[in-house]
């Protein structure tokens, strides 16, 4: 049992929770919420923010759904965690699965995005472990000649290398309200990396865990989770388990029959040391510097010692964790136009509540303002990859129009509204000279807004 390493490994956490022709699921934000705020916790896998944990909510276009998965996938080499939270989709025609967008309608399911194009990014990552998690109904209700759709759902949703749990729903109270603002199966996630289990392991695995809630749900008579498990992935640790009480180590008989020995040796006359004393040497022999003498010198010289070699550590842990690491955007150069200032990857050391910033660029975007910034590849000669998140930051609902184009050609556009994060991926040909990125406000708000393009880079 063992947590996965937080710097190669990512995390993708989709919901919908706006609809504009199906119900809406007002209790999604909460489960995206507090799913990240476990997975960034330090008693789960530690991800850093927006670089390793990404939150997609409400997603418009399958743009949005796909390119998340897929960066995310691409960049794990350890484990890969996807989730998704919504309406589920079924293809009367042919029983595929997709997942609902904000405008996706029950009976035409090429308004969702189907399942399979998130299979083959996961399936591509190089990910030693896939954890994916369908909170999702699949639409039984919209079809119920489909009889008891979630076995060939589950099915087909799987991918080998993966650990698949799905909530079960043939109907929508897979989806209901569970009292506490979050989906019945959620809910039942969260408390339990919340609260952990009684009398459980320190670690709770995607095992234990699954095998908790499934008892929970039975107990309250709703619909039960189903899982798929490939190649061990149930033996990864999610969370560390809050409940968890280490009890007293028992003692062996060997430890028993050395103390009594050592009793049998001491006389029942002589005095016991003083605490912290040398009175007896352990072979029972009398040691020949005095008692008295012994701590005052020694435990002041300690104390010296631990007090300079820890004032060294913190120099060093200052130098060494915080300072910045590389280049903040591998194959890519600032050539001409707006300049953004550069974030290199900031790391704090444990005893400052760790966690790393993510590297890229920054923008600042005044309203109703417009930038304009070239960039150079550093590089060239070979097929490489550009890629990256944008994230907009403001005090208010800002809205930012954006285009990233490779010489002339276009690369990726969008709008993109504050706390919203867009991600994009983009094969390039060897023979690219510049890359632009334009971004306009076009909102009427007064504030200055801040664009982010995290992990940005050229790869190849």
């Amino acid at each position: 049992m063992f947590f996965p390493d937080a710097d190669k490994s990512q995390a993708v956490l989709i919901g919908v929770s706006r609809h504009r022709h199906l119900d809406n699921l007002p209790t999604v934000r909460n489960n995206l919420t507090a799913l990240s705020s476990v997975l960034m916790s330090d008693s789960s896998w530690s991800l850093p923010e927006n670089s390793h944990c990404r939150v997609v909510r409400d997603p418009e276009n399958v743009d949005d759904v796909v390119h998340a998965v897929r960066y995310a996938a691409r960049a794990a080499s350890d484990s890969l965690f996807v989730y998704y939270a919504g309406h589920g989709l079924i293809d009367p025609r042919n029983g595929d699965l997709s997942l609902s967008l904000v405008k996706s309608r029950s009976q035409e399911p090429y308004t969702a995005v189907l399942y399979e194009y998130l299979r083959r990014e996961i399936l591509s990552s190089r990910a030693s472990r896939r954890i994916v998690v369908l909170d999702c109904c699949f639409g039984a209700r919209a079809f119920p000649a489909m009889g008891d759709p979630t076995g060939h759902l589950l099915e087909q949703a799987q991918v080998h290398g993966t650990y698949l749990i799905s909530a079960a729903g043939e109907t929508r109270e897979a989806l209901a309200d569970d009292g506490e603002g979050f989906t019945a199966f959620t809910g039942e996630l969260v408390r339990l990396c919340r609260q952990g289990i009684s009398d459980g392991p320190e670690l709770l695995d995607l095992d234990t865990i699954f095998r908790h809630i499934e008892a929970e749900m039975r107990a309250k008579s709703r619909p039960i989770p189903r899982q798929r498990i490939a190649d061990h992935a149930g033996r990864l640790a999610l969370v560390r388990n809050p409940a968890y009480r280490q009890g007293p180590p028992a003692a062996s008989p060997s430890a028993e029959g050395e103390k009594e020995t050592e009793g049998a040796r001491s006389s029942p006359s002589e005095p016991e040391s003083a605490p912290g004393g040398n009175g007896r040497s352990p072979d029972g022999e009398s040691s020949a510097e005095p008692a008295e003498a012994a701590p005052g010198r020694v435990g002041c010289g300690h104390g010296l010692l631990i007090f300079f070699a820890l004032l060294l550590v913190g120099v060093l842990g200052a130098y060494f964790f915080i300072r910045p690491e590389g280049d903040p955007t591998p194959g890519l150069d600032y050539s001409n136009g707006d300049r953004p200032t550069e974030n290199h990857e900031m790391c704090r050391p444990p005893q400052s509540g760790g966690g790393c910033q993510a590297a890229g660029w920054r923008w600042n975007i005044p309203a109703s303002e417009k930038i304009r910034t070239t960039l150079r590849p550093d590089d060239a000669g070979t097929d490489r990859v550009l890629g990256g998140n944008l994230r907009l930051e403001a005090d208010c609902d800002a809205t930012v129009k954006w285009t990233v184009t490779a010489d002339t050609r276009p690369v990726e556009h969008g709008t993109i509204v504050s706390e919203d994060t867009h991600y994009f991926t983009e094969s390039l040909p060897p023979d690219v000279e510049k890359i632009e990125i334009t971004a306009q406000r076009t909102d009427t708000e007064t504030c200055d807004g801040r664009l982010y393009w995290v992990d940005a880079g050229l790869t190849s």
